[in-house]
């Protein structure tokens, strides 16, 4: 993310909130849900926004949709931070999404 900032670019996330994964019912995300009062979905878009990604979430629910914008004021500590970014997995891919292979209409 670094060269990223240094460039002006804004890496996208795609399926921001681990569509077709467990990832919202992980443990650690829904502890640090918890802290905050908010949803896991909410905990993992405050997460990705703090890091410098623009995440693009789906839903056909107006209610989630609003309550996916609503995480400009989740305030995240380093510690949560820190136990979010523990989950990534080492090519950064939940479901064998290798982008050379996968595309998604």
């Amino acid at each position: 993310m670094v060269y990223h900032e240094a460039n002006g670019i804004i890496t996208e996330a795609r399926s921001p909130v681990g569509r077709g994964t467990d990832l919202l019912s992980n443990p650690v995300i829904a502890e640090v849900a918890a802290e905050h009062g908010v949803s896991p979905a909410q905990a993992i878009l405050a997460w990705q926004v703090r890091v410098g990604a623009l995440p693009i979430p789906k839903s056909k629910s107006v209610a989630r949709q609003r309550e996916n914008l609503d995480v400009f004021g989740v305030v995240l500590t380093e510690a949560n931070m820190a136990r979010i970014g523990s989950l990534a997995r080492p090519d950064g891919r939940l479901a064998n999404q290798e982008p050379s292979v996968y595309q998604e209409f």
